[in-house]
């Protein structure tokens, strides 16, 4: 039996979430030196940060949905910008949607591997973690966080990625 691809990216999102919620809870209640850099967390001790994660993982099964439905566009193409070029002018906003959504999805899954790696490395360093090379890298990234830039940067590779496999797919029909 075959696992829908909708129920894979449900299943990630929510193992991720666990671990990530769960190294998250055991630095910031049994460690001395943890700070927490979500700003939605130190609103009201993470529970509006609960209810955002828990709407992330229903419109991650949602895009899963939409992306399963989905059905690829076939054009004769010579590489992958020429396939760009062709489908912008197809007017087919829907592939230009779905590519966006999918790479939201796979981007979120990168940057909460991101802070779920955040975590580990502090869990090694804890008390010197300030004065490591990546402390100091991460105090100059957007609000002191790695997650944000790498979500950011693999967001528009993960959009360049799926046209790449959407121009393949539209190869071996043509």
């Amino acid at each position: 039996m075959k696992i829908k691809r909708r129920y894979k990216l449900l299943i990630i999102a929510i193992s991720l979430f666990i671990v990530d919620f769960g190294l998250t809870f055991y630095f910031l209640n049994y460690t001395s030196f943890a700070e927490e850099g979500n700003p939605l967390f130190q609103l009201d001790g993470g529970y509006i940060s609960l209810i955002v994660n828990f709407i992330y993982i229903i419109s991650v099964f949602i895009i899963g949905v939409i992306v399963e439905n989905y059905q690829s566009i076939n054009l004769e193409a010579h590489n992958t910008l020429d396939y760009i070029n062709k489908l912008y002018k197809t007017d087919r906003t829907d592939f230009i949607v779905i590519s966006l959504m999918t790479a939201f999805v796979y981007a979120t899954f990168t940057s909460r591997l991101v802070a779920i790696m955040d975590w580990i490395v502090y869990g090694i360093y804890q008390t010197d973690f300030h004065i490591t090379t990546y402390a100091i890298i991460r105090s100059a990234m957007p609000l002191g966080r790695y997650d944000i830039s790498v979500a950011l940067v693999s967001f528009v590779l993960y959009v360049l990625i799926w046209f790449k496999f959407e121009y393949r797919k539209s190869k071996k029909v043509y």
